[in-house]
């Protein structure tokens, strides 16, 4: 339940600071009805030809490049925020959970966005979006396991030397 509420949080973080951003940007003050489309609807979804789906190239367009590793990088801290929150015990569930959680906070982000004047959502960035997740998730596990089995040898090395240098009267 602790991570729904996580889940929820995140994702009414991540539109309000989208909204108050276009809110700050815009020409009309900080009116809500500035920062919206008046005539979208989330039929845009069933529309292949829809901006939604579109392709955009990063091929010299630095600033873009930025605002998409950004991207990839927020989505991958969320995904290990909620990896790390998650009391699920075994290890690949808790890194599904988050990665797939991420991904579905990034793709809520992306149909929001669609609706914001001077945004365009785009499922190319729930890609980005869902890479840095699963990326961030990956390297947690496999280091998690690499010190967890480092841990173990450690300690057992440890027990070993303890046991040499214990008196035999004990």
């Amino acid at each position: 339940m602790r991570t729904w509420a996580v889940i929820v949080v995140i994702i009414l973080l991540v539109i309000s600071m989208s909204t108050l951003a276009e809110m700050a940007a815009s020409t009309d003050g900080l009116l809500v009805q500035a920062v919206y489309k008046e005539e979208a609807s989330l039929m845009f979804l069933a529309d292949l030809e829809s901006s939604f789906y579109a392709a955009y190239s990063l091929h010299n367009n630095f600033d873009l490049q930025i605002r998409k590793a950004g991207h990839f990088v927020i989505y991958g801290a969320i995904a290990l925020l909620i990896f790390f929150l998650t009391s699920v015990k075994n290890l690949w569930e808790r890194g599904l959970s988050g990665a797939a959680s991420s991904t579905f906070i990034g793709l809520i982000d992306e149909i929001h966005q669609y609706f914001l004047i001077n945004r365009s959502g785009r499922l190319l960035d729930v890609y980005i979006n869902a890479t840095g997740s699963l990326t961030f998730v990956t390297v947690a596990c496999v280091g998690y396991l690499i010190f967890w089995k480092l841990g173990i040898k450690k300690t057992a090395e440890v027990g070993t030397d303890r046991e040499k240098a214990l008196p035999k009267s004990m």
